[in-house]
């Protein structure tokens, strides 16, 4: 009876109640009941600590601190609908969808090389407005939190990410994504061009167009170490933007045509079966890792060295 009683409370979040009850549970004499109200005696004392933390933060407005530990007694108990609420006010009311990002100003520049491949071709004048981007690549902590809020596929039927691709850098356990042990801040791989698409508008921002990104790029200096690298140990460019040249390619808002460059951006029909990707990764080639380089992928297409970043424009 207390046991039962216990679990009711536990599932209504009162985790005063349900530790008072788990512990009149132990004193009965049924071991299997007595080992299941240790553990759940257990479960709601860390609840109730990480709730009063997490209360504590929300009163003083430090809203990333509270998300977290209203993360934990979500990721504890899957009943309590209230800690996952406050995740999401946390959300709203912190800087977390909007965190560095470095203004580009406009400006007119030479895209393309008449000297490289014939998707390059010819060089021609582009201006681009000015906009913010994201000075790292989005990493995998930050992604995990998209996916609890978000799902593992969108409304469309399309899955955002592939985890079980063996690089995958996020899991699931018990009904909640997290980030692989001690791979919080590399950059989030084998997400498809739809996941990476649905986190920029989650965000109220945007997948960078080809223009923008070639743009930004800069004088970018390649991260290439034949390895994955987290997104804050990557060179930056003259803009303070990390990662552009090298570690994953990142993918762009644009459909791919080879021959776009000689053709009149306005009236491109959207029948390309691909998306571009630009900037190479730790396992391309050189030459891959230029301004100009353009390459493809099919956009559900989940592979181990593309990732992205956004872009927010003005």
């Amino acid at each position: 009876m207390y046991y039962d009683t216990a679990m009711a409370f536990f599932k209504r979040a009162d985790y005063y109640m349900a530790q008072k009850c788990f512990d009149a549970a132990l004193r009965c004499k049924d071991k299997p009941t007595n080992n299941n109200a240790e553990s759940y005696k257990e479960k709601s004392l860390l609840c109730q600590k990480h709730s009063d933390t997490a209360n504590i933060y929300l009163q003083n407005e430090e809203y990333c601190s509270a998300y977290k530990h209203y993360e934990i007694v979500s990721q504890i108990n899957k009943y309590d609908t209230k800690s996952r609420r406050q995740m999401s006010y946390c959300l709203e009311n912190t800087d977390f969808k909007n965190p560095n990002m470095v203004k580009v100003e406009g400006g007119n520049f030479i895209m393309g090389n008449d000297n490289g491949p014939f998707n390059e071709q010819p060089a021609h004048n582009v201006t681009v407005n000015s906009f913010y981007i994201d000075k790292y690549e989005v990493s995998n902590y930050e992604y995990a939190i998209f996916l609890n809020i978000k799902g593992l596929y969108n409304e469309n039927g399309h899955m955002r990410i592939d985890l079980d691709n063996p690089e995958c850098g996020i899991y699931i356990e018990n009904g909640w994504y997290k980030a692989k042990e001690n791979l919080d801040f590399y950059p989030v791989v084998a997400v498809s061009w739809y996941g990476a698409s649905d986190y920029a508008s989650w965000c109220g921002k945007q997948l960078p167009t080809e223009a923008q990104w070639e743009y930004a790029f800069a004088d970018s200096k390649n991260t290439n170490n034949n390895q994955l690298s987290p997104i804050y140990s990557c060179n930056p460019n003259k803009y303070g933007i990390y990662g552009m040249s090298g570690n994953v390619w990142e993918w762009c808002s644009d459909w791919y045509f080879e021959n776009i460059y000689r053709m009149n951006y306005e009236f491109v029909i959207n029948d390309s079966e691909y998306k571009v990707i630009r900037g190479g990764a730790y396992t391309s080639p050189f030459e891959t890792f230029s301004a100009t380089h353009r390459n493809y992928n099919f956009p559900d297409g989940c592979r181990k060295t593309i990732g992205f970043r956004c872009v927010k424009n003005i």
